[in-house]
């Protein structure tokens, strides 16, 4: 490639004009088999494509976790920590390259400070001092560290997923009652699907392939249904991707179907299918009753979200169509004020991976 930069991953991009080559983490390629990997080339390699992710706020995670990854950064960069040489001063001009860009909740700012009680707790560049200090010393090699790294990012939502752009439906009601469409960041990977906020950066829904079914619709030259409206329409609008998964309303099981409203379903759709073919069952789930009986609801149950937890769930911040089936029909559960014509089509759905 004439002219083209070679980039290693989270490294700043040169201008939109000015052509690059960036190497990526195949999505195929299995976490499990990141720690087997012995080239120290590779494993760094594989380490600047996770900071990066990590420094780009697209994983989800909470400060203690964004502390011990900026502190295995901070280890490899500077090296053994030493007491006089590495100090809270020297670091903080370092918070940029070691610590994500949005900083994840918990470390303070403007509403933390109106409601922040107790002692106030110490700035970020002393608390990541504090972790430095607990890192391995002299004796540890970069490909420990690395495999440190990856491993402690094992753990967060998304990693080793590819990330998609797309937009769901706000919950209608509330204060301000508005409705209107939530950009969401959809992950997808070998182990399943995962929606995160990316303004908040936490996760709002996670589903294993064996719990989830889907359905492309409204994708250009698809035979069959056609994209349809709020209003039960026909709309122009972009291609849409249902997920339908188990869960349970006021303690009864329903289905609950997400649509999520994104120009790249089509490759959502065709990646999810190749992940399904290569084996990605994510772990297995609990035994339960068979899935045409009473399905299990989610667990945890939706509850008032946590700080410091983005990698928790929450369901409750979900505009889903939840239904019962009873013999041949769909009963819908509650419907939301907008919903489209999925009830008509009697109920045809892509199910994927069924359990029993």
């Amino acid at each position: 490639m004439g002219g083209s930069l070679l980039v290693p991953p989270g490294s700043p991009l040169p201008p939109p004009d000015e052509p690059c080559l960036q190497l990526r983490r195949n999505v195929f390629f299995p976490k499990s088999r990141e720690l087997e990997v012995q080239s120290e080339a590779l494993l760094r390699l594989l380490y600047e494509d996770a900071r990066g992710q990590v420094l780009g706020g697209r994983l989800p995670l909470d400060p203690p976790q964004a502390l011990a990854l900026g502190a295995l950064s901070c280890r490899l960069r500077l090296g053994p920590f030493q007491p006089g040489l590495h100090t809270a001063r020297t670091i903080r001009p370092l918070l940029p390259e070691l610590l994500p860009r949005a900083a994840p909740r918990g470390w303070g700012g403007l509403w933390g400070a109106l409601v922040r009680r107790g002692p106030r707790e110490p700035p970020p560049e002393q608390r990541l001092l504090e972790a430095f200090a607990r890192t391995p010393g002299p004796g540890a090699p970069p490909a420990e560290l690395h495999r440190g790294f990856l491993r402690s990012c094992h753990d967060l939502p998304g990693y080793g997923c590819a990330f998609f752009p797309g937009a769901i439906e706000r919950p209608s009601g509330g204060l301000l009652g508005r409705g209107g469409l939530r950009p969401v960041t959809v992950a997808v990977g070998l182990e399943g699907v995962t929606i995160i906020d990316p303004r908040e950066k936490h996760v709002l829904l996670t589903l294993t392939y064996p719990e989830l079914c889907w359905e492309l619709v409204g994708a250009v030259g698809q035979e069959g249904d056609e994209a349809v409206g709020q209003e039960g329409d026909e709309a122009t609008g972009p291609p849409q991707l249902w997920l339908e998964f188990d869960g349970d309303h006021e303690g009864a099981p329903v289905n609950r179907l997400l649509r999520v409203f994104s120009p790249q379903a089509e490759l959502m759709s065709a990646l999810i299918e190749c992940c399904i073919e290569l084996g990605g069952a994510g772990p297995e789930p609990a035994q339960g009753p068979p899935r045409d009986q009473a399905p299990p609801s989610e667990s945890p149950a939706p509850e008032a979200p946590t700080r410091g937890a983005p990698s928790r769930p929450r369901l409750q911040r979900l505009a889903t169509i939840d239904y019962v089936q009873e013999g041949q029909e769909l009963r819908r559960v509650k419907p939301p004020r907008r919903s489209a014509s999925f009830f008509s089509r009697g109920g045809s759905y892509s199910a994927v991976a069924e359990q029993g």
